[in-house]
């Protein structure tokens, strides 16, 4: 589906409690469902798995994906919920909250069922991530009061609302459902290398390269895999391992993985003997015709054996 033509349809959009003991049993949807957790928690069964919803998370149900909600013993649940459409169609004012087991539902549900547009692209928990929840929760709030008093053109914008909200989600949880013209990949990849580029000496994560340019971390994984070979990370150490190269001339090799934000000094260690094959000290002995006695970190005789070669 082309997300140019994306027109969701606001079917419900309300606050609700449900009052433990509550059990909504085993159904499918013909449509999609948001549920916040405001307060409170619960058990879903989500295709056979069990998941526990909890306070500030957010809950995504696609249409005919079986599932089961449970109350925990004298635990309320405050779950606002969303039930929309992402593609307003004809049968759209007809589709109601379905509350059916797969099995039971009629030729008329079938017709009126939501074509899933991430069908084939994996969910594993109906408890999806969300990277901005203020962002969020501000456009989920406000879908609601729309829906709730209705002001002037509030079709378009719940709407608007609605989009923002989609585009939230699937950049955080559908990242194969980005539609790119020619070239944004690599102009995007581009970006994320040279900042590294300028970056290496400071401590970077695949958390942190998704929270700069504020795309799913698995999604940078790949393209930046696709375009240039390596992962991000991968480039990033080597950046790294060669500009220690460069310091170990001048510098300890206590200096040198400080300076370069590894986590200790075997990880630099290790990961330097795995690029080159030699350890650090060893690379710094060929650079320097005597060895230096002074270094903690030498190789030379009379030091304690240790499980990593420095």
């Amino acid at each position: 589906m082309n997300l140019n033509t994306f027109s969701p349809y606001i079917r419900v959009a309300t606050p609700a409690t449900l009052i433990s003991p509550c059990i909504i049993y085993p159904r499918v949807l013909l449509d999609y469902e948001l549920i916040y957790i405001e307060e409170g928690k619960c058990m879903i069964t989500y295709e056979g798995e069990e998941f526990v919803a909890k306070k500030n998370d957010v809950v995504f149900f696609r249409p005919n994906i079986t599932h089961k909600i449970e109350l925990f013993p004298g635990i309320n649940l405050s779950q606002p919920h969303v039930h929309f459409d992402i593609d307003f169609d004809r049968y759209s004012a007809e589709v109601y909250v379905c509350f059916k087991n797969r099995e039971d539902l009629s030729e008329t549900d079938w017709r009126m069922m939501r074509k899933d547009i991430f069908s084939g692209m994996p969910q594993p928990s109906p408890i999806i991530r969300v990277s901005d929840p203020p962002l969020f929760r501000r456009l989920f709030y406000e879908i609601i009061e729309i829906s709730r008093y209705k002001p002037p053109l509030h079709q378009i914008t719940s709407k608007s609302r609605m989009i923002e909200l989609l585009g939230l989600i699937i950049r955080d949880n559908f990242p194969d459902y980005f539609e790119e013209s020619p070239g944004t990949a690599e102009f995007d990849m581009a970006t994320v290398k040279n900042y590294i580029d300028f970056n290496f000496r400071n401590a970077l994560s695949l958390e942190a390269l998704s929270n700069q340019f504020n795309y799913n971390k698995y999604y940078i994984l790949r393209r930046f895999r696709k375009r240039y070979g390596v992962t991000p990370i991968q480039y990033y150490n080597d950046l790294r391992l060669s500009e220690a190269q460069k310091l170990l001339d001048s510098h300890s090799v206590t200096e040198v993985a400080d300076m370069l934000k590894f986590s200790s000094i075997y990880a630099f260690s290790r990961a330097f003997k795995g690029k080159y094959g030699l350890s650090p000290t060893q690379y710094r002995e060929r650079l320097r015709s005597v060895p230096e006695p002074s270094d903690p970190e030498s190789d030379g005789e009379g030091t304690v054996d240790k499980s990593v070669d420095l």
